[in-house]
C-alpha cells in the first residue's frame, strides 16, 4: 500500500495524525487526503478504504477533513466528485443518511417507550421535524415508523393471541401517525415490506402477517392495490414463500368482494 511503502508505517496511522486545525484550514490535509483516496482506489477496493478509516477512528469525521467554510456535505460531494471519486461520495452519502435516520429512530423510541407515552400528536411534530430538518426521504420515515411501534411491544411471556391484541392496540394508538406519514403506494409498500422483514425475523411474529395487514387495511393505512401488487411482485425475498401463501386466502376475499361490488355496479 502506498504509505506503507513510501512512508513506512500505515495509513491509519497517518490519518489520525491529519486533523490539525492550522493545516485543515489551509487546505493542505483536504488535497493530502483527495490525492490518498486517488491513489488508493486505484489500486485497491472501496470497503478496504472504509475498513482503513474505521481503524484511524475516522470514518465519521470525513467532513472534519474540509475546511471549516466548506464543511458541508454538499461541499464534500462535489470536491470529491470532481475529483473522480463518486464511489466515495456515495458511499459517504449513505452512511450521513443512517446516521440521520438511526437518530430518529433512537429518538422515536425514547417517545414512544417512555411511561406514559407521548401523544400520537407530539410524535407526529417531531418526525415532521425531524424529517424537514434532515431531508430524510418518505421510505426512511416510515420504515422507522412502523419498527418503533413493533420494538416497543413487550412480548416476553405472552402467547400470540395476547401478541396480537397488543398490536391492535398499538395500530389504533398510532392510526392517525401511521396515516400521516403512509400517503401513497409506495409507502403502502414500504410499510409492508418492513412488516414482512420483522415478522420473518421473530418468529413470535411468523405467523401473525397476514393478521397485521388486514388490520391495517381495514384501517385505511394500506389499500387493496397496494396489498395485490405485494402479493404478486412486491414481496421481499424474506420468507416470501411462506407470507404470500399466508395472504392466499385473503387475497382471495379481495377478489370476490371486488367482483361482488362489479356485479352490483351492473
Amino acid at each position: 500500500m502506498v504509505f506503507s511503502y513510501r512512508l513506512g508505517c500505515l495509513p491509519e496511522n497517518v490519518l489520525q495524525t491529519l486533523l490539525n486545525d492550522r493545516l485543515v484550514a489551509r487546505g493542505a490535509v483536504l488535497v493530502f487526503v483527495t490525492t490518498f483516496f486517488q491513489v488508493y482506489l486505484a489500486k485497491e477496493n472501496l470497503d478496504d478504504l472504509v475498513s482503513i478509516l474505521t481503524k484511524a477512528r475516522v470514518v465519521n469525521r470525513l467532513l472534519e477533513f474540509m475546511p471549516p467554510s466548506k464543511r458541508t456535505v454538499e461541499d464534500f460531494s462535489a470536491h470529491f466528485s470532481a475529483a473522480g471519486l463518486a464511489p466515495l461520495v456515495e458511499w459517504n452519502a449513505r452512511r450521513e443518511l443512517d446516521t440521520k435516520v438511526a437518530e430518529l429512530q433512537e429518538g422515536l423510541s425514547k417517545m414512544i417507550s417512555a411511561e406514559p407515552p407521548h401523544s400520537a400528536a407530539d410524535i407526529i411534530s417531531y418526525v415532521k421535524a425531524r424529517k424537514a430538518e434532515q431531508n430524510l426521504p418518505d421510505v426512511d420515515v416510515v420504515r422507522v415508523l412502523w419498527i418503533c411501534i413493533m420494538k416497543s411491544i413487550n412480548m416476553t411471556g405472552k402467547n400470540q393471541s395476547q401478541i396480537m391484541q397488543t398490536i391492535i392496540s398499538k395500530i389504533k394508538t398510532y392510526h392517525k401517525l401511521l396515516q400521516t406519514f403512509v400517503t401513497n403506494a409506495k409507502l403502502e409498500l414500504t410499510l409492508l415490506v418492513t412488516l414482512q422483514v420483522l415478522c420473518y425475523e421473530d418468529n413470535r411474529l411468523l405467523k401473525l402477517f397476514s393478521d397485521i395487514v388486514k388490520l391495517l387495511y381495514n384501517g385505511d393505512i394500506v389499500g387493496e392495490d397496494t396489498i395485490q401488487h405485494w402479493f404478486k411482485k412486491g414481496s421481499h425475498p424474506k420468507g416470501r414463500n411462506v407470507f404470500v401463501k399466508d395472504m392466499e386466502p385473503f387475497i382471495k376475499w379481495l377478489e370476490e368482494a371486488e367482483e361482488e361490488e362489479d356485479e352490483e355496479d351492473e
